[in-house]
């Protein structure tokens, strides 16, 4: 839902949370939202760090890539 996505998205900027999150926009369903959310940094009324906790993918292959490479990158800490 809306209100788990942003609370993830609070829990990882405070530090509390580290995880990949993936925007999963079949057939361009979340195109809006990220638009919102672009408009709203350009304004400066959020951080454009928000902007860089998660990732935007219309695929299946590409969501599995973004979850490798976090798997990955944990491992390698």
């Amino acid at each position: 839902t809306f209100d788990e996505f942003f609370q993830l998205l609070t829990l990882i900027e405070l530090g509390r949370k580290e995880a990949p999150v993936i925007c999963y926009n079949i057939n361009g369903f979340y195109d809006n939202l990220i638009k919102v959310i672009d408009e709203c940094i350009e304004k400066g009324f959020i951080r454009e760090k928000v902007r860089t906790m998660f990732e935007v993918c219309d695929n299946e292959k590409e969501a599995l890539d973004i979850i490798e490479n976090a798997l990955k990158n944990k491992s390698e800490k």
